[in-house]
């Protein structure tokens, strides 16, 4: 994989979370605020949370709540602040 652009441990970056199923409303809460799609892969329905995390702690905060919630991840993405709906 090659990056377009420098990530820095302390700075800040967005991110594009991929998880197995649907998070609760409570959940959603937690992340707020964000971008949130739901799509069917297959038989499984898939989330894609899209966010601004303002460091590598928030991030392993994040990654900790989605394993509390017993949610399965699929991929973690660093992606273009500009680019990040693709």
């Amino acid at each position: 994989m090659k990056l377009h652009y420098p990530l820095q441990f302390q700075g800040s970056a967005f991110y594009r979370i991929t998880i197995q199923g649907k998070i609760t409303q409570s959940f959603y809460d937690q992340l707020s605020p964000l971008e949130i799609k739901e799509k069917a892969e297959g038989d499984y329905i898939v989330t894609i949370l899209s966010l601004q995390i303002k460091d590598q702690a928030e991030l392993s905060g994040i990654l900790n709540s989605i394993y509390e919630h017993h949610k399965s991840i699929i991929s973690i993405e660093a992606v273009d602040e500009n680019n990040h709906k693709k």
